[in-house]
């Protein structure tokens, strides 16, 4: 699976969410992660960073689709992202 592949699967498949929602949360026009969900337009390091950072996934999975698709966050790093 590529790249613009696992971004639409996430949005799409596991999140449940629409390019609406999704951009909104990722900070850019639907009309761009369109771009970006059929290959037209390359994902840019600050959308994928900010992807992770908004869902607790993997960076690695996303960037490779290696490991698991969200991040193992201990208690401490809950608190410490929701304070």
């Amino acid at each position: 699976m590529e790249l613009f592949e696992r971004i639409k699967n996430l949005r799409k498949e596991v999140l449940q969410k629409t390019q609406e929602e999704f951009s909104s949360v990722i900070k850019i026009s639907r009309s761009n992660l369109g771009s970006i969900e059929i290959g037209r337009i390359n994902v840019t390091s600050r959308v994928i960073s900010v992807i992770c950072t908004e869902y607790d996934v993997n960076e690695g999975w996303v960037r490779t689709g290696d490991g698991k698709m969200f991040e193992q966050l201990t208690d401490h790093q809950k608190v410490m992202k929701y304070t």
